[in-house]
């Protein structure tokens, strides 16, 4: 499975929200830098986080999803069988 959309599907919740990364962070009870972090990619979120994030702000974890391409998992998928 591929996880290059968890930044942007993290930015896109954080403009949408209208705040900065501090404010973000604030919500989350997390530095800014991890914030940064995340949505450059050079981290990701745990799951219970992710569905913190999808509880506070009201954004449902299914939209993440929706957003993954599905050739990562047909490709993943044939891997795994080898």
């Amino acid at each position: 499975m591929t996880f290059k959309y968890i930044p942007k599907f993290l930015l896109n919740i954080r403009v949408d929200q209208g705040l900065t990364q501090a404010e973000f962070a604030d919500r989350l009870f997390i530095s800014p830098k991890t914030i940064s972090n995340w949505e450059r990619g050079i981290n990701l979120p745990p799951l219970d986080v992710l569905i913190n994030i999808s509880k506070t702000f009201q954004v449902p974890l299914a939209r993440l999803f929706e957003q993954i391409d599905q050739k990562n998992f047909t490709v993943h998928d044939a891997e795994r069988k080898k």
